[in-house]
């Protein structure tokens, strides 16, 4: 992902992040507010509800007053309780009441007039369903209403409330009858009814502007779960407020019958259009909050694209462009004042600085390079010095200790007998030695000149590895040395040879050998023997620092894999340190007292030169070592 785009998304992460956190306190700190907004407005509809189900009984009491106050109630009543009373024509204006149950009693309680109707069918329903209606004794505390009041209309025979029915919930209102207004003296009383049904209800919820709904506690048609909240309603002394759904909030509350029980609940239905258009705001704020940090986005982006972005990205193509083709010559030249002008100019002064410091690197590395080179060769040519030195010592003792005066002896001998040479050798005491003299004279020179004929080759041999390193050094001007196939043993076996006699040590260390059959190899000979030539005389020498009392250096040539053989150099001595095995082959680090630390780096880049790998294991000081030599053998083909 490049930087234009991990800046956009970086941004586009934060703008959304901040949207949907905000949207979220929003709704935490915000909604509440607006749901308590809403639960009030609910409760004001049912206070309203509750306000219209009274006014409807006060309307009642207003009518059953009058009817009381009339002139022909009295008559009837005063008549009724001289024992003359008659209807007379009183029925037709009761019925112009609006009620469905009109009832007037005397002091007795005795019903003198009664209307039962029905505004939907004009049954008339029986008086049996209220109690005590027919004998409304004004001690009868069921006539006492929850709204009485005081002075003279807290006689006896006043009453409002709501009465329970079979054919529902029934509004009533009863009067007393007095002969004057400021009388004391009870005549009778006046009762009124009206049928709390649907119709009704529906009406006071026009009226009141809500959707009212209305059941007795008992009704079997109660909704279930509105039953299952009966008990916490009627506990509870506030409204109960609950959510329908997300469109609807019920807010409830129950009616007390004229015995003060909870006889109704009341329900009212609000829209929740307060949380709604709460919903609606926020959700306006989340997608306004979003679409002003996108458009913000958009500015931030294009403004980074023209001032950062696109100056970056030349910088970028500059310093990659650079980098392929390794030309310093090019500039950006960018003329803006602000930083990324002052880095560009920057950067074109460091590049030219560059150019200059890459120059003088090469140089230093080029000789350094020459020197690592000459370091190398000179240290392996060493190695082999030290092998010829000794064949040219053995041959010169040889050449010392010949019996060639020995011979010169004899020779004289026999020319001053030349003239009697016969008689000499068969019949002189010393002429009787001179044969089997010469006899053992010439064994011992056939040995001294098989032991200087081997030396005199081994020096040979080391002269000619000797010029062998020396133009090796072609290979570092693009030259390799030649590829012959060859026997791992005997490199392995030459390498020995010159490493026993560059160290001195003779046959004082053991040599253990683990010959694999491996198929023969092409690779440059005298590099491969000066890698083996390293190893082995640094492990010889490794068991002579470590003083290890039965001194022993194994040698492992085995195949690692189809197209790769290992030769492995195992010591018993001084081991190498955990923290040292990567330094190891470092160029001039050694753990040897008087070492210079080329051999195993010079060993290791050879080793890289020939496509094979140099690694070293060792368990820590005191517990000897391997070098591992690994080498590719080629196609087959090659190996021919």
């Amino acid at each position: 992902m490049n930087l234009r785009s991990r800046i956009a998304v970086t941004l586009g992460v934060v703008v959304a992040a901040y949207a949907v956190l905000d949207h979220m306190v929003q709704r935490v700190a915000l909604r509440p507010s607006f749901e308590a907004l809403e639960s009030n407005a609910a409760a004001e509809d049912l206070d309203r509800g509750v306000r219209a189900i009274h006014g409807e009984i006060v309307a009642i009491d207003q009518r059953c007053r009058a009817a009381a106050d009339a002139d022909e109630v009295l008559q009837l009543v005063s008549q009724a309780t001289s024992g003359s009373g008659t209807l007379g024509g009183l029925e037709d204006p009761l019925r112009n009441l609006g009620c469905e149950l009109i009832l007037i009693a005397n002091r007795a309680g005795k019903v003198l007039h009664r209307v039962q109707i029905r505004r939907d069918s004009n049954v008339p329903f029986s008086l049996e369903e209220l109690p005590n209606v027919t004998h409304l004794d004004p001690s009868h505390s069921w006539l006492v209403g929850e709204n009485a009041p005081r002075g003279k209309d807290s006689l006896r025979g006043y009453s409002t409330g709501i009465a329970l029915t079979e054919h529902g919930p029934l509004l009533l209102a009863s009067r007393p009858v007095l002969p004057t207004p400021d009388s004391q003296d009870v005549l009778g009383s006046v009762v009124l009814g009206k049928f709390l049904d649907q119709e009704l209800i529906a009406d006071l919820g026009r009226k009141a502007r809500i959707r009212l709904f209305l059941w007795p506690l008992t009704d079997p048609e109660l909704p279930p779960q509105d039953r299952a909240l009966v008990d916490s309603i009627t506990a509870s002394e506030d409204y109960v407020v609950r959510a329908g759904d997300d469109s609807i909030l019920r807010v409830y509350t129950t009616l007390n019958d004229l015995r003060k029980s909870p006889a109704l609940l009341l329900r009212v239905d609000v829209p929740r259009e307060i949380t709604a258009q709460s919903d609606m705001a926020i959700r306006y704020g989340f997608f306004s909050t979003l679409a002003s940090g996108l458009l913000l986005l958009v500015v931030l982006v294009a403004l980074l694209q023209r001032i950062v972005l696109n100056p970056i990205a030349t910088l970028t193509e500059h310093a990659v462009n650079i980098a392929r083709s390794e030309d310093t010559t090019g500039q950006l030249g960018f003329s803006r004042r602000d930083e990324i002008g002052i880095l560009s100019r920057e950067f074109d002064s460091m590049i030219g600085k560059l150019a200059q410091s890459r120059l003088q690197v090469v140089d230093a590395a080029r000789a350094a390079g020459k020197s690592e080179i000459a370091t190398g060769i000179l240290h392996n040519v060493g190695n082999v010095l030290n092998s010829v030195n000794v064949s040219i010592a053995m041959v010169s003792e040889r050449v010392r200790d010949s019996k060639v005066e020995k011979l010169d002896r004899v020779v004289k001998l026999l020319e001053d007998h030349k003239d009697e040479l016969g008689t000499f050798l068969t019949s002189d005491a010393r002429g009787k030695h001179v044969t089997p003299y010469l006899i053992e004279l010439s064994k011992l020179m056939l040995v001294d000149h098989e032991e200087i004929r081997r030396e005199v080759s081994g020096l040979q041999g080391g002269i000619d590895h000797i010029r062998e390193l020396v133009t090796s050094q072609q290979s570092y001007a693009g030259l390799t040395g030649p590829k012959d196939p060859i026997k791992l043993a005997t490199l392995v076996e030459d390498a020995l040879r010159i490493s026993r006699q560059a160290g001195g040590l003779g046959d004082s260390v053991e040599i253990v050998r683990r010959f694999e059959e491996v198929p023969s190899i092409r690779v440059e000979r005298h590099k491969v023997t000066e890698i083996l030539i390293n190893l082995i005389k640094n492990a010889i020498e490794a068991t002579r620092i470590g003083a290890a009392r039965d001194p022993r250096v194994s040698l492992e040539i085995k195949r690692v894999a189809p197209d790769r053989v290992c030769v492995a150099v195992s010591d018993n001595g001084m081991g190498i340190a955990p923290e040292n095995l990567t330094r190891i082959f470092t160029h001039g680090f050694t753990t040897k007292p008087k070492g210079h630390g080329f051999g195993l780096h010079a060993s290791a880049n050879a080793a890289t030169e020939l496509d094979g790998s140099l690694t070293v294991k060792s368990d820590g000081l005191g517990q000897g070592a391997t070098f591992e030599l690994e080498l590719p053998l080629g196609s087959q083909e090659e190996r021919a």
